[in-house]
């Protein structure tokens, strides 16, 4: 099996008459607003992961190894923080069986923070003799944090 492409987008629409995909607003960073007042100490010391309200599709492109042969495989997609520490983890299945290439559409509805600094969303497929996993892509995502630093506001008596 031959991993083409991953990439991280807003959205992707796929055409089903044609089976062309249009990948609107391709993601390489996202921006994160944090109230440092409710967040502890303790939180900071223990790199606690926070899950974020997070809307994105994750989209894997595949093909057969052979045109006329089909194939079949488990995939699977870790995200590492900035500290290369896995914080999440999804799986789809690559399957080829029918066609000769494919495009696994993997939706994301939360993302999990640790600290800002670049994540790695790791495209990874299982070996179907060995069972061992395979690295076949990496695709970096930078996430930026802006404390906010709104006052508190002020009850009148």
């Amino acid at each position: 099996m031959n991993h083409r492409s991953a990439t991280l987008c807003q959205t992707a629409i796929v055409d089903h008459r044609s089976h062309n995909i249009s990948l609107i607003n391709v993601i390489d960073q996202i921006n994160l607003d944090r109230d440092d007042k409710n967040s502890t100490a303790n939180d900071k010391i223990q790199k606690k992961v926070v899950l974020v309200p997070f809307s994105a599709q994750f989209v894997i492109y595949s093909d057969r190894t052979c045109a006329d042969q089909p194939e079949l495989c488990k995939g699977r997609i870790l995200i590492k923080d900035p500290e290369e520490q896995e914080v999440g983890r999804t799986f789809f299945e690559v399957d080829l069986t029918k066609y000769k290439r494919t495009r696994n559409i993997v939706q994301f509805n939360v993302f999990p923070f640790v600290a800002a600094g670049t994540y790695r969303l790791e495209v990874q497929y299982q070996d179907v003799e060995s069972e061992n996993w395979i690295e076949v892509d990496s695709v970096p995502l930078d996430v930026l944090v802006q404390v906010s630093t709104e006052p508190e506001p002020v009850m009148s008596k």
